[in-house]
């Protein structure tokens, strides 16, 4: 009887632990050295790295590679988009060019929700009007 308790403690303790993580609550030190990924269709998955202060965004279904800065503001994640690894290639005033943007997501049950994107335009950000679903989430790897 005393191991089946012991085992019940044990997994009741693990459990709790578990389900604790991603409750909402996440700071930029959570995200160091992690790897997110969402399934975009079959065979093509964009993954999220996160480094210190620095993240990086393969996109799949824009061929891309996006990069920029993160923080933690009031309980969302910040995604500061700087661009693509290509804007370089690009005139300045290209519309090819990706640029810069601004995401806001939300952190919970290990998952990372995109709600909200902002477009960086003549100098200021602007409420983009693009729509994320629920289908736009990112899992830790």
């Amino acid at each position: 009887m005393k191991n089946i308790t012991s085992f019940l403690i044990i997994a009741l303790v693990i459990f709790m632990g578990c389900n604790n993580l991603g409750n909402g609550e996440i700071s930029s030190k959570d995200l160091i050295d992690t790897k997110w990924s969402m399934k975009i269709a079959e065979g093509c998955i964009n993954t999220l790295v996160f480094k210190t202060n620095r993240y990086i965004d393969y996109s799949c279904e824009m061929e891309d590679t996006l990069i920029g800065s993160y923080k933690v503001e009031n309980g969302y994640l910040i995604l500061l988009q700087e661009g693509s690894v290509y804007d370089k290639f690009c005139e300045e005033d290209s519309s090819e060019k990706v640029g810069k943007a601004r995401f806001k997501l939300t952190f919970n049950k290990g998952k990372l929700k995109f709600i909200s994107k902002e477009d960086f335009l003549n100098g200021k950000y602007v409420k983009s009007k693009h729509v994320f679903t629920s289908e736009y989430t990112y899992c830790k790897k």
